[in-house]
């Protein structure tokens, strides 16, 4: 159930908003979200405040994150219609309480990472401090690679890049690394 209603005096309405139903839908991207269409939402900050928090949820919610960019973009002057799409996101976070990035304790602390891309110059890359993933990316590249080999080497560079970093904040942290940092790469055809 719900808590009961705030005293007057406590004003933020984000915390006891009732979201009645879960869904599995929670992609924005097949609705048509445009800035001229549909009537202005009679509460523009609650709205901003809304999509805020998940912003930070997409922290440890990556399944989230172009869904909740793409209501992002409305934040200046929110429609009725984006907020249907947030309370979409809302639905399908509060039936899937249980998913999301999780870290358990362990003494592995050997930097392990995946990297990708495509002929479409999309790079993407995990890394991993023993069993627990650390960091992802997944972007497009700056730069239109000519082959797919020229994105995937683009991708290890990204890759190594981050890896370097991480590898300093260990180190600054006093983690030592026993084992050399392995990046895997798909194999190309």
């Amino acid at each position: 159930m719900y808590p009961p209603p705030p005293p007057s005096s406590f004003h933020q309405p984000r915390a006891y908003l009732s979201i009645p139903s879960t869904t599995n839908a929670y992609s924005v991207s097949d609705l048509k979200l445009s800035a001229y269409e549909f009537d202005h939402f009679e509460n523009p900050k609650l709205y901003r405040s809304i999509v805020g928090v998940l912003q930070y949820v997409t922290i440890t919610r990556p399944d989230l994150a172009y869904s909740v960019n793409k209501v992002s973009q409305f934040m200046h002057d929110p429609r009725l219609h984006y907020w249907k799409a947030v309370k979409r996101i809302l639905r399908y976070s509060k039936g899937t309480l249980d998913h999301g990035v999780v870290f358990h304790k362990s003494s592995n602390f050997c930097l392990l990472a995946f990297s990708d891309a495509d002929w479409a110059s999309i790079t993407g890359y995990c890394i991993y401090l023993g069993d627990n993933v650390i960091s992802w990316k997944s972007n497009k590249q700056s730069k239109v690679s000519r082959s797919s080999t020229e994105a995937e080497y683009r991708s290890l560079a990204a890759t190594q890049s981050e890896l370097v970093s991480i590898q300093q904040l260990l180190k600054e942290l006093h983690i030592v690394q026993t084992i050399a940092r392995t990046i895997f790469l798909r194999q190309l055809n």
